[in-house]
């Protein structure tokens, strides 16, 4: 594989594939420009790339997060069989789609050794809180972020999570897209979201072990709804094994919407 040097480039290839698959195209690579560009910038982007199928690699921390284009399943499935980067470095993909339709491209991962890791569920709910913000909570800033970091990595699977980097923390924290309670003087509970126009995603909410009986979830969650009076659906995913926070979300009016992640690891993530 070989570094990543411009954003257009990745665009192009992207193109050029989906052009030439038409109704066969297949991916599981959705990125924005913004967050290409951040990965581009830190050196943190890889690909290799045919006329007809290219592979995009995406350091994070230990390991890679591994997406592809193909003009075709069976493409996808031979050149998997191929690529180094699978036999020689711990790798994560993310299969994305509605239950039961993720076969195909499971068993081109399982052909080339990768397992069954996890399996995320889509969740949403509808806008109309009509709450008022808690006094108690803040925006977060870059100064906090070694704070925000620590518990997240403490809260959630990196391998399974998308963990965010500390310079991802750094531009949500000045974006305004991080809120959270203090307790004791540490982080209590946070959210960390995005909000594009009338959707806005959580994309980790975290109670300080130490904080867990003292509702400051509750809380921080019903803040970040009040925070948001204008947003018509709110969405985020969550594991499908992790019963407790599954029921949590349910409470505060998500339900599934069909979408799962069949997150698969290769031999080398154990």
């Amino acid at each position: 594989m070989r570094r990543v040097e411009k954003v257009e480039e990745v665009l192009a290839t992207i193109q050029r594939i989906k052009t030439a698959a038409g109704s066969a195209y297949a991916t599981n690579f959705f990125p924005t420009e913004p967050r290409l560009k951040a990965w581009i910038e830190q050196q943190e982007l890889d690909s290799e790339t045919t006329e007809t199928c290219a592979f995009f690699a995406r350091r994070d921390r230990d390991f890679f997060h591994l997406y592809y284009c193909a003009t075709g399943d069976s493409l996808l499935r031979e050149k998997l069989l191929t690529l180094d980067l699978v036999r020689n470095s711990p790798v994560i993909t993310d299969l994305i789609g509605h239950e039961g339709a993720l076969s195909t491209q499971i068993g081109a991962f399982q052909a080339a050794g990768f397992r069954p890791y996890a399996r995320l569920l889509r969740l949403a709910r509808t806008g109309g809180e009509t709450s008022a913000p808690d006094a108690a909570a803040m925006f977060a800033t870059a100064d906090q972020v070694p704070q925000i970091l620590a518990l997240l990595e403490s809260s959630f699977n990196r391998f399974s999570d998308q963990l965010p980097t500390k310079s991802e923390l750094e531009e949500a924290a000045r974006a305004n897209q991080i809120v959270w309670i203090v307790a004791d003087g540490k982080v209590g509970a946070l959210v960390h979201f995005e909000t594009q126009g009338f959707t806005s995603t959580v994309r980790y909410w975290a109670v300080h072990p130490d904080c867990r009986d003292q509702r400051l979830g509750s809380r921080i969650i019903r803040h970040y709804f009040a925070l948001h009076p204008k947003v018509k659906r709110f969405v985020l995913w969550v594991r499908a094994d992790n019963e407790n926070a599954v029921r949590r979300y349910l409470h505060f009016g998500y339900a599934p919407d069909g979408l799962v992640d069949q997150v698969l690891a290769n031999p080398l993530i154990k």
